[in-house]
């Protein structure tokens, strides 16, 4: 499998995230398929095999970097108008496109975005958007999970995954369970769609859960 040229721009497609108004944890969306996969009637599937290998590391924080930089948008705080919100949700398609919920719409409060009347709206102050961009943020490690399905009858079934992981490296004590899995499905063209992200997608500004 090919992991990608350093400095490609990487096509992240689909933000697959269940955000509701001031949740912090974020759901596991790959759940039981990374691990141990299911058959229609809810019966776990056999595994033939399950390997890992390392990911390059400058490519996922390229990756990583591609995916967080449009939320530095929102780090100020201040008020933003619909048509100012909609054109960053444009730029940001690439990655939005393919959700019904993405991480822009995490700074804002969730009455306000559907209230469809109230043109503009103000970022929520409680919250941080923790990115790889912060000095407290380090991408911890990225990987390749490749797992064989046995599916019987002589077929088999290969679910592809990429994780990276980030971690909080700084001294605040409150904030050293912060973390977040970004889970990655290749595609046809070699390149990465998001597919999941498990941990927390934000975090308290005064570190205090």
């Amino acid at each position: 499998m090919e992991n990608g040229v350093v400095g490609r721009k990487v096509f992240i497609k689909g933000w697959i995230v269940n955000m509701k108004k001031h949740f912090l944890l974020a759901i596991c969306i790959v759940l039981v398929l990374c691990v141990s996969g299911c058959s229609g009637q809810g019966k776990p599937i056999p595994i033939l095999s399950d390997t890992s290998e390392d990911f390059d590391l400058n490519t996922a924080i390229n990756m990583v970097q591609e995916l967080e930089r449009p939320t530095l948008e929102f780090k100020s705080g201040g008020t933003f108008s619909r048509s100012e919100l909609e054109e960053l949700q444009n730029e940001y398609e690439l990655f939005a496109k393919e959700s019904p919920v993405n991480v822009l719409t995490t700074f804002f409060d969730t009455s306000e975005l559907e209230d469809t009347s109230k043109l503009e709206l103000e970022v929520l102050d409680k919250y941080r958007y923790p990115t790889i961009f912060d000095e407290d943020i380090k991408l911890d490690k990225a990987y390749v999970r490749t797992i064989v399905y046995d599916l019987g009858n002589n077929m088999t079934e290969t679910k592809i995954r990429l994780f990276i992981e980030q971690k909080y490296v700084g001294e605040n004590s409150d904030m050293k369970r912060f973390y977040r899995d970004y889970v990655f499905t290749p595609v046809e063209n070699g390149d990465w769609v998001l597919s999941g992200i498990d941990g927390y997608v934000n975090a308290p500004l005064d570190g205090k859960w």
